[in-house]
C-alpha cells in the first residue's frame, strides 16, 4: 500500500481513498478510490488547489493519521493479549483439544 502524502498547493488534483463501513453488519461494505480534479469553469482549465483547501485537507489528513496510529496501537495491544491467552491455554505442553462427542440415541 502506498504511503499517503499530505496535500499541497502545487497540485490540481487529489486522491480520496475511501472505506465505507456498514453499521448494521459491523464490517467494511465498500472501498472507493477517487481522483478529484479542481477545475476553474471560468478559465475552462484545471486549477491548483486554493490555500484554504490545502489547509483544511492538511488538518483532515493529520487527524486521519493520528486516528490511524491510535487504532493501530489498539490493534497491536489486542493482538498481544490474544497471543498471551493462546500461549497460556493452547500452547501448553499438557494442552488437549476437546472435540466433544456424539451421544448415541
Amino acid at each position: 500500500m502506498a504511503r499517503q502524502v499530505s496535500p499541497d498547493g502545487s497540485k490540481d488534483h487529489f486522491i480520496l481513498d475511501v472505506l465505507i463501513l456498514s453499521e448494521v453488519h459491523r464490517r467494511p461494505a465498500a472501498r472507493c478510490v477517487e481522483d478529484i480534479v479542481v477545475y476553474d469553469y471560468q478559465k475552462a482549465q484545471k486549477s491548483p488547489l486554493m490555500p484554504f483547501m490545502v489547509e483544511k485537507f492538511r488538518e483532515t489528513f493529520e487527524l486521519q493519521e493520528q486516528a490511524k496510529n491510535e487504532c493501530s496501537d489498539r490493534v497491536r495491544i489486542l493482538h498481544d493479549r490474544v497471543r498471551q491467552l493462546e500461549k497460556s491455554s493452547w500452547d501448553r505442553q499438557d494442552a488437549q483439544e476437546d472435540l466433544g462427542s456424539v451421544a448415541d440415541p
